[in-house]
């Protein structure tokens, strides 16, 4: 992979990881509304956007995109980490949930071109 396309991947990684994630606005609805700490707690979305940071950071880190192998377990490890996040902190991941943290998974996995089909998540997601 060309230097300049392996930068500027990073970046959109780096502004994806920094800006983008599913728990930045449930955090933003944890701090409007009582209410929503039914669903949310600090520590249950702190833990959440904990491993997506570790996932894309992963990604970051990688010297290129090729090795659909290593970045398929990325994947794997993300998707069990998050199961066991689903089970210590039950209703953090409903189905509004799940819908942002797979699109925020594909707009990663579509920042670095990687091939898939349908919903990567699903073979092995529990939430």
């Amino acid at each position: 992979m060309e230097k300049n396309s392996l930068l500027e991947i990073r970046k959109k990684l780096d502004i994806l990881k920094s800006q983008c994630k599913p728990t930045d606005i449930w955090q933003t609805y944890l701090d409007e509304d009582d209410d929503m700490g039914l669903f949310y707690t600090q520590e249950s979305i702190n833990a959440v956007s904990n491993t997506l940071n570790q996932f894309v950071q992963a990604l970051i880190n990688m010297d290129g995109y090729n090795d659909s192998k290593s970045v398929k377990e990325l994947i794997h490890k993300l998707i069990i980490e998050l199961n066991n996040i689903s089970h210590k902190y039950e209703g953090v991941i409903e189905t509004n949930e799940r819908e942002e943290l797979v699109d925020f998974i594909h707009s990663v996995l579509d920042t670095i071109e990687y091939d898939y089909i349908g919903d990567i998540t699903e073979q092995w997601r529990e939430w």
